[in-house]
């Protein structure tokens, strides 16, 4: 109940109010040890946190989220987290991690057939690739990724 709340303060552009709901609905959540409920939250704040531009504080509250659903085996909820965290590299011009991202997202979705999800992957990988750029250019020796693994 705090996390719909939260999404709807979230939606409003309230994000103090967005945060103290999901704060409370994640102190709740860890009183009953509910660790799926615990990613949900963590993610929720996240999400905030990246809206304002905070990619730093997101990014942790993601890789949280992240341990815990792979801890519990919460293919969805991994692919979830896994968009959001492409999204941010993305933002950042991080363009083979946010393809990396999205990859393990899609392949996730793909395991657990969640069509939503499956999307979302897709449009993350499409967007991940700086205008102009093939997969080729970012996979190969002298891509984006090739690079990146030499450094």
């Amino acid at each position: 109940m705090l996390n719909n709340i939260g999404a709807v303060y979230r939606s409003q552009g309230n994000f103090a109010q967005a945060l103290e709901n999901y704060q409370r609905s994640l102190a709740l959540s860890e009183r009953l040890s509910l660790r799926g409920g615990i990613a949900n939250d963590l993610s929720a704040i996240g999400y905030v946190h990246s809206s304002q531009g905070d990619y730093t504080q997101a990014s942790e509250y993601y890789q949280n989220s992240l341990a815990i659903s792979e801890a519990i085996g919460n293919k969805d909820g991994m692919a979830r987290t896994l968009i959001n965290l492409g999204a941010i590299s993305k933002k950042q011009g991080r363009y083979a991690e946010a393809l990396d991202f999205a990859e393990r997202a899609e392949s996730l979705a793909r395991q657990t057939g969640a069509t939503e999800i499956l999307w979302g992957a897709r449009v993350n990988a499409g967007v991940a690739r700086p205008r102009g750029v093939s997969d080729k250019s970012l996979r190969g020796p002298s891509g984006i990724t090739g690079a990146a693994r030499r450094s």
